[in-house]
């Protein structure tokens, strides 16, 4: 929603438990949970919701506007991730090698991301939740781990610091579409992260999330592919 926490600002309001909410406005506990963190939802439900937190049909209306707009804008923030068909991959991609773990617990957005990262010639696996990243982190150490922060069980930031346990250097990104950045935010602040990238975001802030958080590792490859030294 555009007005950042507002179901848990109106739940609040009313002095009313994510239970009561949910009881009152049909849905399940998880679902209150979902919409105070900003992840995506029916917009059928969150009208269920926002009817039963007390606002007026034109409020709801305009509100959910809002989240249709949002909504029709991560469409086009995913599209220009794929790659078109018969797109022939660029010879003098700077991610040529770059091996990239993707953690993210919506498959479709995992094969987007891989898609164009191997288009752009980099080494690519796959984690659908925080447990499986730190395994593979430890048995991969990749050059760049791209972190989902909301999924179930352990959250990004929990996993990204298991990772850094494992090693300091470690560069993540956290990807995030919640309202509330929060998180995010401190997470940044306490160098957990090396950047935070907003969903939904386009390819062209993509590459240069990853030309920020691995200028070192891109400038060594290329290096090395010109077959000169490393100093």
């Amino acid at each position: 929603m555009a007005d950042t926490n507002i179901f848990r600002r109106l739940r609040e309001a009313q002095m009313w438990t994510k239970t009561e909410l949910a009881r009152k406005a049909g849905v399940s506990v998880l679902t209150v949970d979902r919409l105070e963190k900003g992840l995506p939802c029916r917009l059928s439900t969150q009208r269920k919701v926002l009817l039963a937190l007390g606002l007026s049909l034109s409020e709801v209306r305009r509100l959910l506007d809002q989240e249709q707009a949002k909504q029709e804008a991560q469409a086009r923030a995913l599209e220009s991730l794929a790659v078109p068909e018969g797109l022939v991959s660029g010879i003098s991609s700077p991610f040529e090698g770059l091996s990239v773990l993707i953690v993210d617990d919506e498959s479709g957005v995992r094969e987007l991301l891989k898609g164009r990262l191997q288009h752009w010639g980099c080494r690519v696996d796959l984690a659908s939740d925080g447990d499986e990243a730190v395994i593979l982190y430890r048995a991969w150490r990749p050059d760049v781990v791209l972190m989902d922060l909301e999924m179930p069980g352990k959250t990004g930031i929990v996993a990204a610091e298991e990772i850094l346990q494992l090693d300091p250097s470690a560069s993540i990104i956290l990807m995030t579409g919640a309202w509330d950045t929060s998180p995010a935010r401190r997470a940044l602040e306490r160098k957990i992260v090396r950047l935070v990238l907003p969903k939904p975001f386009h390819v062209e802030q993509l590459e240069m999330a990853l030309k920020e958080v691995a200028p070192k590792v891109t400038r060594e490859l290329e290096v090395i592919s010109k077959g000169g030294a490393v100093a």
